[in-house]
């Protein structure tokens, strides 16, 4: 995870991007900085940066077992961090964001627990309050970076071209140069923008109509749903699995599937269409009992004891 989350970095540095064609040689996926976001080595910048939080999170569960406290880091563990917390800032990815809100969340109500059991009241508002200025100072802090970072490719291009172009360098270095007019910003690209380019999609990009449209072709096989989702195979437009009937969904839901090429980008969502109702209860259930019994070790275990 930190080598790939290196190369991206370096990628993103250097103003590389490309296409790729996936292992079944039928859909190009993007690598790099593409569409003012970093994918990096991943062909998806929510996996990258998702990736990144849990190695990040691997290494305090390491430091916890092996060094009995937390804090214990070395500096590969550091170098990580700090990797995938570039990663992150360039990805702009709202699923990890909201991912780690969530886990802050659950954190926050364990040692919240644990402090009205065993601090005043006083020491318990103490740490809120300082808990409180960590976040604002993260967020704060998040925007200032990702400012920083966007100035990094145009000022790799800029020394590349004052260290090769002769024609690049006397344009740059003469006084001319300021007697004319120019700016900077007429020989060097402009700073990158990182941030989500959704065109005139709503707030989540679009996914909210692929979900609607998924989840009516699935009502054609409420019990057992439609098995594949990959509702339009290759490129051609009218090639599609036979288990949908097209002519039951409109224009506008239609294009939404089509758009989404089988990826209906919630795991929830690609389950229930899969699967059925059926599918989704047996798997829905595995999975609320799986977190109720880590959620009752976490809230009511006594980790002192043997």
């Amino acid at each position: 995870i930190f080598i790939l989350g290196a190369l991206s970095l370096i990628l993103y540095a250097f103003s590389i991007h490309y296409w790729v064609l996936d292992g079944t040689q039928t859909y190009w996926q993007r690598q790099g900085f593409i569409e003012n976001r970093l994918f990096g080595l991943y062909t998806s910048p929510n996996l990258g940066s998702a990736l990144g939080a849990v190695s990040v999170a691997a290494s305090l569960v390491n430091n916890v077992l092996k060094r009995g406290n937390w804090r214990h880091f070395q500096k590969l563990y550091v170098a990580n961090a700090i990797v995938q917390y570039l990663y992150f800032i360039l990805a702009s990815s709202r699923g990890t964001t909201l991912a780690l809100i969530a886990a802050g969340i659950l954190f926050l109500l364990y040692r919240g627990g644990q402090l009205l059991q065993s601090a005043s009241p006083a020491h318990f508002g103490k740490r809120i309050r300082k808990t409180i200025l960590v976040i604002f100072l993260v967020v704060s802090v998040n925007g200032s970076v990702a400012k920083v970072l966007s100035y990094v490719p145009i000022v790799n291009q800029g020394l590349y071209l004052l260290a090769t172009d002769a024609n690049f360098r006397e344009e740059f270095l003469s006084a001319e140069r300021q007697k004319n007019g120019k700016k900077l910003s007429d020989v060097i690209a402009a700073p990158v923008k990182i941030h989500h380019d959704d065109g005139n999609e709503e707030v989540s990009a679009g996914r909210l109509g692929i979900w609607k449209s998924g989840l009516k072709a699935m009502k054609q096989r409420p019990l057992f749903g439609l098995a594949d989702a990959d509702l339009y195979r290759r490129m051609k437009p009218d090639e599609v699995t036979d288990q949908v009937n097209m002519s039951q969904l409109s224009t506008s839901e239609r294009a939404s599937l089509k758009r989404a090429m089988g990826n209906m980008h919630s795991s929830y969502v690609a389950l229930l269409v899969k699967t059925g109702g059926i599918g989704f209860l047996l798997m829905g259930g595995f999975m609320v009992s799986y977190l109720l019994s880590h959620l009752k070790n976490l809230f009511f275990k006594d980790w002192n004891k043997d």
